[in-house]
């Protein structure tokens, strides 16, 4: 058995939010991680309300996969995700 996978996370300051810095840096991370890693799979996950993520996500290719229960803890509780992935 041999895991090949990866985890991203991002987020861009609000002064920064809508200038393209986003994708530019996934799409950077990804070619890395498939490239010079060898990776098989990456995966991301955008909290449900988040629709600017869920659009970023997708327009690198992503394709949505599920929603993960009790993902990430923010605020003092956990959030739900939707789970997004490239192989």
């Amino acid at each position: 058995l041999d895991l090949q996978c990866a985890n991203l996370g991002y987020f861009v300051h609000n002064q920064f939010r809508g200038q393209g810095y986003a994708p530019e840096a996934i799409g950077a991370a990804l070619d890395i991680a498939f490239r010079d890693l060898k990776l098989n799979r990456v995966e991301a996950g955008v909290l449900l309300k988040n629709r600017v993520s869920a659009r970023v996500a997708k327009s690198l290719g992503m394709t949505k996969e599920g929603v993960r229960r009790n993902y990430f803890f923010s605020e003092g509780k956990w959030h739900d995700a939707l789970i997004y992935s490239i192989c």
